[in-house]
């Protein structure tokens, strides 16, 4: 089956013409409309065909891209000129882009093919799914969108984005690997951003070296975005040998102690410590200090800047006619997103400004400090993805539960630093489930070379069977 192919393993055969792109492409169309009942695209772009058409052609006449015949999903929050964007949001529904956001541009420019727009939750407000549409992935798991259309084979990657693990949580849900770069390595411009502090584009793939590929292409300074980073772009294909001899990785001991974290889940990260020593890395355990902060850190600042930045959307304005105001938060579509509003604004309120959004920014910057620390004597941090495995059904959970699953991704976003989704096998039950890494600031190029020597550990000691394939 050619959808079951990577694009790495597959590019060879694309350019050397065994394989065309508009069969690839064929083939992934048609698995789409077989399978795809429980609507992870909103959209497919229908002139995809002729555009495979047009790289068949690029590639006869010697003009290849670094991502030429690779076929993409995008997030619904990333402009395409003269198509719907919606956030998956009634808000913005029948909105239509009037620019490409750069990571498009960059994408094409390099022979990616656009197959179409995926889900997400309304507004990006979660990332498990329990307040958008759901996905059932090999029978046993459901997530949103872009991490489902890659495990369930649909495309061969996704281009997706994290304000508070929704790269990561999903990638782990279903077996795939997707990282969250350093912020302002990627640039924003073109995204839909509800909380530009944390939200960070990064890709989606079923194996390291695609998601390797894609960085290198989307990364980089952009002079519509003035957060973008002006650190140089590494050559992420040829990255140094890694010493994994010296590399020195930490498990935070106060967050694999929490109550919120199953044993099951910790059991396996004890494990992945002990597989990596086996390969020769040095690994320690150190406590954090903060980790009772991070969660009300994170919400009473995405909070804030949500109440902000929807006020765009829909003229819900901080310190407007209460009657009026409640009036206009009800006819809003989503619980999550009224909650964010309500919340924001209340923090962002005279009386409790300095109590809360003062206090919130400040530990903010005590938890980059701590880990500035933390990366003055160790490569990695070690961590869960999510303090369960995968959810049946989110939308049915505790709420406080499903919070709680966030503590775990959001250290990330707060301090801007990259982090990546890593699969580490299958629960009892048979659901994928993995770990993540982070790394200093800008380190990526480090950090998925230290994917791959565990990508191919875990494979010796897990089962890491790929999703059943329909």
């Amino acid at each position: 089956m050619i959808e079951a192919a990577t694009y790495s393993e597959i590019r060879d055969q694309l350019i050397s013409g065994q394989l065309t792109c508009s069969l690839v492409t064929r083939s992934y169309l048609e698995r789409i409309l077989k399978y795809d009942n429980s609507r992870v695209f909103l959209e497919i772009f229908p002139e995809i065909l002729d555009k495979a058409a047009e790289a068949d052609k690029q590639i006869r006449e010697g003009n290849i891209g670094k991502l030429t015949g690779m076929v993409i999903a995008i997030k619904d929050n990333i402009s395409q000129k003269g198509r719907r964007v919606s956030a998956s949001s009634s808000l913005d529904d029948g909105y239509e882009a009037t620019d490409n956001a750069t990571v498009i541009d960059r994408l094409l420019e390099e022979g990616a093919l656009i197959i179409g727009r995926v889900s997400s939750d309304d507004f990006m407000f979660s990332n498990n799914g329990h307040s958008g549409e759901l996905v059932t992935v090999s029978g046993t798991i459901e997530a949103v969108g872009a991490a489902a259309a890659v495990a369930q084979r649909y495309c061969m990657a996704a281009i997706s984005t994290d304000s508070c693990g929704s790269i990561r949580l999903p990638a782990s849900s279903c077996g795939v690997f997707g990282i969250k770069p350093t912020f302002g390595r990627v640039p924003r411009h073109g995204l839909i951003s509800i909380v530009p502090s944390f939200d960070q584009i990064g890709p989606i793939a079923r194996n390291n070296d695609d998601l390797l590929r894609i960085l290198e292409v989307i990364s980089g300074r952009d002079g519509d975005d003035i957060y973008s980073s002006g650190n140089q772009t590494p050559d992420f294909g040829n990255q140094r040998i890694f010493e994994r001899k010296k590399t020195k990785i930490v498990c935070l001991s106060d967050f694999l102690y929490l109550p919120a974290l199953a044993e099951e889940v910790r059991q396996r990260v004890l494990e992945v410590m002990q597989i990596l020593q086996d390969e020769g890395v040095s690994v320690s355990t150190e406590a954090f200090g903060y980790v009772e902060q991070v969660l009300p850190v994170y919400y009473a600042l995405s909070s804030c800047e949500a109440s902000s930045t929807l006020s765009r959307f829909h003229g819900v304005i901080p310190g407007r006619n209460s009657e009026v105001c409640d009036q206009e938060v009800e006819s809003l579509p989503g619980n999550e997103i009224r909650k964010r509003i309500l919340a924001g604004t209340y923090i962002l309120s005279n009386e409790k400004y300095r109590e809360y959004f003062g206090q919130a920014g400040k530990i903010r910057k005590l938890l980059m400090q701590r880990m500035a620390e933390l990366f003055g004597k160790y490569d990695f941090v070690l961590l869960p993805v999510a303090g369960n495995v995968a959810f049946s059904h989110p939308s049915t959970g505790d709420p406080l539960s499903l919070l709680e699953e966030d503590r775990f991704t959001v250290l990330a976003n707060l301090t801007g630093l990259p982090a990546i989704s890593i699969p580490a096998g299958r629960s009892s039950n048979g659901v994928p489930f993995g770990i993540q890494l982070l790394g200093p600031a800008f380190c990526e190029n480090n950090l998925l070379q230290a994917s791959g020597i565990f990508q191919a550990a875990a494979a010796r000691h897990f089962d890491m069977n790929e999703n059943k394939i329909l």
